[in-house]
């Protein structure tokens, strides 16, 4: 068993509501979430499993308010500028979060959503994109010191960008180890050079 502080049971929530897309085992107590360990595979070449699963935890399209993700984002100097790319998003019943493929394991023919983040008031459809963005620029091979091709921006959509420079800004606030600080400083660079050519 494994097991994760988990205070406000955000995770502990997650999981249940989504049993499809959980470990076995899901228990709270004393403000720790504990959870079987999932062996499985990296999802890198399951796109089409990736999304099917996306897919389902979001439902339908529905309304989208950004007002509470606008406040909380108010630390950015730059919010401005990624704002301007927000006329188009597409509201989620729910979303993961932290939907890097390092959170997701391959078992027995499905994805299981190991780590769910918080959406921090911006449930829509881009923030998992976003975060499926970063994955796709090499974060989860850079933080194991791995060699990596990152992928165009040209296939993303530009809210798809701006909502991964809003995870580049909130990685680097939380304090991540320096090489990772770097990397995500030449990563918005990198997007706000593409965005500003559009």
């Amino acid at each position: 068993m494994i097991k994760k502080h988990d205070p406000d049971k955000h995770i502990f929530k997650f999981w249940n509501m989504n049993l499809w897309c959980a470990p076995d085992s899901v228990s709270w107590d004393n403000d720790w979430v504990h959870y079987s360990y999932t062996e499985g595979y990296h999802p890198a070449r399951a796109g089409v499993l990736v999304m099917q699963t996306l897919q389902k935890l979001w439902g339908k399209p529905c309304s989208v308010d950004t007002t509470e993700y606008r406040k909380y984002m108010s630390f950015c100097r730059e919010v401005d500028f990624i704002w301007q790319y927000f006329d188009k998003l597409t509201g989620a019943q729910q979303v993961y979060g932290d939907a890097t493929l390092e959170n997701m394991v391959i078992h027995h023919g499905r994805i299981i959503l190991i780590d769910p983040g918080y959406d921090r008031g911006f449930k829509v459809r881009e923030n998992d994109m976003g975060k499926l963005l970063q994955s796709a620029r090499g974060w989860d091979q850079m933080r194991r010191g791995l060699a990596y091709e990152p992928d165009s921006f040209d296939a993303w959509e530009p809210a798809v960008i701006a909502s991964y420079m809003t995870h580049l800004h909130r990685l680097i606030r939380h304090k991540h180890p320096g090489y990772a600080i770097h990397w995500a400083i030449e990563e918005l660079s990198e997007a706000r050079d593409y965005l500003n050519a559009l």
